[in-house]
């Protein structure tokens, strides 16, 4: 006899199977629009796939993330991540902490997008890291996983993090971007797009921290067993021209 659970159980799978089927025809449906179309997919270099192999192997991410450093541009900013983890393994956290908020901030353009514009990102990050993955998913990963420790840092000391932020977003706006764009866009919709986020980031920001006064935001810390106050071991300052 069927009963209740059983029912519902057999719902849950039905509505699983048509959310699969619907994203699978979705993506077929844009994947024809980019064939008639004529879009053409993102570019990936081998010199950018070397760059990301260096990221992540152990003996040369911090070359890489060096060379990165010195060149922002030269890659997606998808592996800012990364050269904001490689600076926190190397104990030098406010400058890890830069990185991880440009990497946040870099990486926002790429969001925005319908279905066409997840297919062409989900091709290009898969040939990026060889293996088969999405870049809203990668972005997840990595903001979960490098953000977490960075923002517990540096929320000890919220006017530290708003001269950091004011930093971030200064220094943003002044470095080039990277080569590449999403293809579907034209450079002058991508350029807006770019910008657009940029104000809706600054005031994502400041909301923020207006919303939450600061004695009950490190009350709330101490609570969690958190430390509250100066920045703890930032390692070496920021550089003047990180600005």
């Amino acid at each position: 006899m069927i009963n209740r659970r059983h029912i519902l159980g057999l719902a849950a799978a039905a509505s699983a199977l048509s959310t699969a089927a619907l994203a699978q025809t979705t993506e077929d449906i844009a994947r024809l629009a980019i064939q008639q179309k004529g879009i053409e997919p993102i570019p990936v270099t081998e010199a950018e796939k070397a760059i990301w192999r260096d990221l992540l192997a152990d003996g040369t991410k911090a070359q890489a993330a060096d060379a990165i450093i010195a060149r922002p541009d030269s890659v997606n900013p998808l592996a800012f991540a990364l050269v904001s983890e490689s600076l926190w393994e190397r104990g030098d956290r406010a400058k890890a902490a830069f990185w991880f908020y440009l990497f946040q901030a870099r990486t926002q353009p790429w969001m925005s997008g319908g279905p066409i514009s997840e297919v062409l990102l989900r091709d290009y990050v898969s040939q990026l890291l060889d293996r088969s993955v999405d870049y809203v998913g990668v972005r997840r990963y990595y903001n979960q996983r490098v953000g977490e420790p960075v923002n517990t840092w540096a929320m000890s000391d919220l006017d530290a993090l708003q001269v950091l932020a004011a930093r971030v977003f200064s220094y943003e706006r002044r470095i080039p971007l990277y080569a590449e764009r999403i293809t579907y866009a034209s450079e002058e919709r991508w350029l807006a797009q770019v910008e657009a986020k940029r104000v809706e980031n600054e005031q994502t920001f400041k909301e923020a921290l207006a919303q939450n006064k600061p004695a009950d935001f490190y009350e709330a810390r101490r609570k969690q067993g958190l430390y509250v106050g100066p920045w703890k071991d930032p390692g070496a300052p920021l550089p003047e021209d990180w600005r």
